[in-house]
């Protein structure tokens, strides 16, 4: 009998996101997340062990000058 069972998207979408800082650290390397948009989100990839974030949470993009 086939089983269907019903995934909450977040909940995958934030284990590949784990899953691909594992891999980064495993390979010493540092991760930097983008389109950071909200406190929940900066929080959230913080407790992950992100390197480096950048977002309009943390600012609008500025010019060169």
């Amino acid at each position: 009998m086939l089983e269907c069972y019903h995934l909450d998207p977040k909940l995958v979408y934030l284990e590949v996101i784990r899953s691909i800082m594992n891999m980064a650290k495993a390979l010493n390397m540092q991760v930097i997340s983008e389109e950071i948009e909200t406190k929940e989100q900066a929080e959230l990839i913080y407790d992950m062990g992100c390197d480096f974030a950048q977002g309009y949470y943390y600012s609008k993009p500025r010019p060169f000058v």
